[in-house]
């Protein structure tokens, strides 16, 4: 029987081990995730040495191995409570746990170690493992959320047949007490009572790692469950593709509102099949990009929709490693109305809104570039300011409407007038501003004013405006003769505008300086 009971502890501590080993891998990958996993890698370790210990040292010729082995296995059940405690997130004040633990090993020490009574030794080695096995059992089974901890009641039930199996030990040993002589009677007892202790406990370890087993496949399946839902309720394009192939493995209903295609015309095709890109070297750009930086976030791009449009919009990107095979999840967020809301935000900041023509803050960027140019190439340029003569009279003839559409047929001559590097502006009211650059000397500046001036003497009409003549004044200020920055030049340039009017209008007057 001796043998028996031996060779029960051995597979015990080999079950046992095998089961540490297994334990702290899982800690290993998932510390940071399951709480209290630590505990039960430490519990289940003391446990393993424990027994090895009792194993060694079965003929119980070093009374202080066992005592050791003993503290080992009752401190492994009070770190499986902590463990358990902190695995559920629960509130759960531990620390009479290990002053019981003190308590036993002192009763343990006096009675097995002074006194010689292995009987009371076992009895408080079942009393208090049964003790940490109810509370455990308490933990499991009280307010516990059947959901996230699905196998946790099965562990509570284990727990609790450990308890009733401590306490069936205690009253096996008690009715063994008095029936003396019976020693055969009594070491079946014993080993029955071990046998099926060690039993038990072989199925709490092992329901503990199905119940960690279990928690992981909830909490991956609930991952799964959270990235499918924003996967296909995001309102972005999102496209997971095959790296090694291109070929696309699923898209969400985001893709297919932006792009046009539905999900079974473009899932297994690769993405040079579908025709979403703009062009191959965009194609070939972006998969650069990923390969070497692994991940791509709001990258400007266009794309072509299934109707053969093409939006622009915001594209992201990351490589992620799925079974062992490297896979592309894309994000691609339309902001067609947005950039044409922006442009028209931008054209409206710098472009006069009736004429669209350039407004003083764009002149003055492009005033910057060319006198750059002109400093460094020691080149001139000049200022014309520009002005309709008699437009009061005409607006209040004919009203505003008609005004505004004069100033718009004015602007657009100009333009068509002038080199397409010339700018040409308005500040308000009828007065426009020309940024003639690169001219030689004065006559050049000259020659081009006499060339509008006769550009807009020949007759014209307009809806409910007989068919007339308009004339313009214009004013002359060259770079850097006439004016060293943009305001001197157009301060200077109206005054020689003003000159114009008073000498006759229809006419052009370089600037002179007075002083």
């Amino acid at each position: 029987m001796g043998f028996d009971l031996r060779t029960l502890m051995f597979l015990f501590f080999y079950t046992s081990l095998i089961t540490t080993g297994a334990m702290a891998f899982v800690y290993s990958n998932v510390r940071k995730r399951i709480r209290g996993i630590g505990f039960l890698v430490l519990a289940l370790g003391l446990q393993t040495t424990g027994f090895f210990l009792l194993y060694e040292d079965f003929s119980g010729a070093f009374p202080i191995a066992s005592l050791i082995a003993v503290f080992f296995i009752l401190l492994g059940n009070a770190l499986f409570t902590e463990g358990f405690v902190h695995y559920l997130g629960k509130r759960f004040f531990t620390l009479h746990n290990y002053l019981i633990l003190l308590l036993a090993m002192a009763a343990f020490y006096y009675f097995s170690g002074v006194r010689g009574d292995s009987f009371a030794g076992d009895m408080i080695f079942s009393a208090v493992s049964g003790f940490y096995a109810l509370q455990g059992g308490f933990l499991f089974l009280v307010d516990t959320n059947t959901r996230k901890h699905q196998s946790a009641r099965v562990t509570g039930w284990v727990l609790l047949l450990v308890f009733t199996l401590c306490v069936g030990r205690l009253f096996t040993g008690f009715f063994a007490s008095l029936i003396p002589g019976d020693v055969v009677w009594a070491q079946t007892l014993q080993v029955l009572n071990q046998l099926v202790y060690y039993g038990a406990s072989v199925c709490l370890i092992l329901s503990i790692v199905l119940m960690i087993n279990n928690r992981l496949f909830v909490e991956a399946k609930s991952q799964e469950e959270k990235f499918m839902t924003a996967f296909h309720s995001s309102p972005y394009a999102i496209i997971l593709t095959r790296m090694s192939d291109g070929t696309i493995i699923e898209v969400n209903e985001g893709f297919e509102a932006i792009s046009g295609y539905l999900s079974g015309e473009v899932v297994g095709k690769s993405t040079l099949s579908v025709d979403f890109w703009r062009s191959e070297e965009d194609r070939d750009k972006i998969v650069k990009k990923i390969t070497t930086e692994e991940k791509l976030h709001n990258v400007e791009l266009d794309i072509r929709k299934k109707s053969g449009e093409i939006i622009s919009g915001l594209f992201s990107a990351d490589m992620i490693t799925i079974e062992d095979e490297k896979y592309l999840l894309s994000t691609f967020s339309d902001t067609t109305e947005l950039s044409r809301i922006k442009a028209e935000l931008e054209q409206r900041a710098t472009h006069d809104s009736l004429t669209g023509l350039p407004n003083r803050d764009l002149l003055l960027s492009h005033f910057r570039i060319t006198k750059a140019f002109a400093d460094r190439y020691k080149k001139h340029f000049a200022i014309l300011s520009i002005d309709i003569d008699h437009f009061k009279d005409i607006n209040d003839t004919y009203g505003h409407a008609v005004g505004d559409d004069l100033l718009i047929f004015v602007a657009r001559k100009l333009v068509a007038t002038l080199r397409k590097g010339d700018v040409v502006c308005r500040f308000g009211g009828d007065e426009f501003i020309v940024l003639l650059s690169e001219i030689s000397d004065r006559e050049s500046a000259a020659i081009v004013s006499g060339k509008v001036l006769t550009a807009f003497r020949e007759p014209f009409s307009m809806s409910g405006v007989e068919e007339r003549i308009i004339s313009l004044s214009i004013g002359i200020a060259i770079y850097p003769s006439d004016g060293a920055d943009l305001q001197e030049l157009l301060r200077n340039a109206d005054l020689a505008m003003y000159d114009a009017k008073a000498n006759g209008r229809d006419r052009f007057e370089m600037f002179q300086n007075k002083s």
